[in-house]
């Protein structure tokens, strides 16, 4: 599964940031512009920012994009609301103007800051710098260790867990080349133990197996 922000737009008009979580690679969603809501956008183009691991992650990016354009009142987004770390913020009208879109769709937005392949680019490199993704990684941490998320994490894996197939699946998966302990192998000098990977040589002084004393992992 993949995980990714994008920002779908019309060739002389606004455009959308969101994100989206699909099977097939980004590259290859072509068919997919945006949850918007707003009858005015019809946006024919897609570029995609960046792809994550985890929807977590995702959302943390469009958070901080929605943030720099203020993309809920900004007239060249077709955003009704921007997006928070837990939900939507609408603004004071709590929906889409439709209204103002239509003004705006007349407008005509040829200097829609999107458009400018350099300001894309800066995107792509500011959402995947080492700063922001310690700043993401920050946020789920703090996210992740509150009493309440990990009580709803359990839950869903639980769920997950009991759904019919899930486990039969999982120990198929798990067996042959796709256990992470395939291949490897403890050794022993008699005193230290080092579990070794498929590709490592036992060193002068081991032997295959292991004593109940000090183990090494390598």
């Amino acid at each position: 599964m993949y995980h990714y922000v994008y920002y779908s737009y019309e060739e002389w008009g606004r455009g959308y940031i969101g994100r989206r979580r699909c099977s097939c690679h980004p590259e290859e969603d072509t068919g997919y512009f945006g949850s918007f809501s707003d009858p005015f956008f019809n946006p024919s183009q897609k570029i995609i920012l960046g792809i994550f691991d985890s929807i977590e992650e995702a959302s943390e990016a469009e958070v901080l994009l929605h943030k720099f354009f203020e993309v809920g009142r900004n007239p060249q987004f077709a955003n009704a609301a921007k997006q928070t770390s837990k939900k939507f913020h609408y603004d004071c009208t709590g929906q889409a103007n439709l209204g103002s879109s239509a003004k705006r769709r007349e407008l005509n937005l040829t200097d829609n800051p999107m458009s400018n392949p350099k300001v894309v680019d800066k995107l792509k490199k500011t959402i995947n710098s080492a700063e922001c993704r310690k700043k993401r990684t920050d946020s789920l941490k703090t996210s992740r260790n509150t009493s309440e998320s990990k009580s709803k994490s359990r839950t869903a894996a639980l769920k997950q867990w009991a759904e019919p197939g899930v486990r039969e699946s999982f120990s198929k998966a798990r067996k042959g080349t796709g256990n992470p302990c395939y291949g490897r192998r403890w050794a022993t000098n008699g005193v230290d133990n080092i579990y070794l990977s498929a590709s490592d040589e036992t060193p002068a002084g081991y032997w295959p197996g292991r004593t109940s004393k000090k183990k090494i992992r390598t």
